[in-house]
């Protein structure tokens, strides 16, 4: 409906609807049904799909970030696989070095180790 905009920041007290109280009551009945109803759905869509969302977050644990065509890997049941980084951060053969010498990013030098 129309609304009369007030000034000042109270301005949802005044506002003036053109439409019945059996109206509002009406809308908001249909409102308070969608949300419902959408909220038992996606419960029951995470539910049905326990395996798989408790498979994306140990994959995020892991990666940190999944991409599309690796979420549609873990949603199909298989692990994902990922190139191993070289040192320089370049895609290749698997690195000698641990994760905590390098940050991943190209040309990144080592972090000191503790003597």
């Amino acid at each position: 409906g129309r609304k009369e905009e007030a000034i000042f920041l109270g301005r949802e007290i005044s506002q003036h609807r053109d439409y019945s109280e059996q109206t509002a009551q009406t809308i908001d009945r249909e409102i308070r049904d969608i949300v419902e109803r959408n909220y038992r759905r996606a419960r029951d869509i995470l539910e049905t799909n326990i395996t798989v969302l408790h498979a994306l977050a140990q994959a995020l644990l892991e990666h940190e970030t999944v991409d599309g065509a690796e979420v549609d890997t873990i949603a199909r049941g298989e692990k994902i696989v990922r190139a191993a980084k070289t040192d320089t951060g370049a895609v290749g053969t698997p690195s000698t070095g641990t994760s905590s010498e390098t940050d991943g990013a190209p040309g990144a030098a080592p972090a000191p180790q503790p003597a």
